[in-house]
């Protein structure tokens, strides 16, 4: 197998203009070259809803937007979030935990940065909250 230099070598040599992959301001270069040296097929079934027949497209997205509470969860969000508009830093995490010796939890990616950057000057979102007693702003999932 070729390596990923060797690729990209010979892609380039076969593509004289990359402006073919502009998406508005944003190239999709790096994507392309990506999506064509990784082989996911192998990587296991795929469910890409966007290639079904249209009606059935359609059906699946309203049943999965069908989330009574997403409307709810949203509004909540932006005023939680609009509160803290004051913060510098925004942290994304999934929520994943480790305890410290006290055995409260903490972030495992990001609570040294958290304690570098200053907990008053950070925005943290958590996708899913798997221990109420870890220090957040808001969530995401319910």
């Amino acid at each position: 197998m070729a390596t990923f230099t060797d690729f990209k070598n010979n892609f380039y040599s076969k593509i004289s203009d990359v402006t073919l992959f502009d998406c508005g301001d944003i190239n999709l270069i790096k994507v392309v070259l990506d999506g064509l040296k990784v082989d996911y097929i192998s990587k296991g079934k795929v469910k890409s809803y966007l290639f079904y027949p249209l009606f059935i497209f359609k059906v699946i997205f309203k049943i999965k937007s069908l989330n009574k509470n997403l409307q709810e969860r949203a509004k909540d969000f932006i005023a939680k979030t609009k509160t803290q508009q004051s913060k510098t830093t925004l942290i994304s995490d999934v929520g994943r935990i480790i305890y410290n010796s006290n055995k409260k939890p903490k972030s495992i990616y990001f609570d040294n940065i958290i304690n570098t950057l200053s907990r008053d000057n950070t925005l943290i979102i958590l996708d899913k909250v798997i221990d109420g007693n870890i220090d957040f702003n808001a969530k995401i999932k319910v």
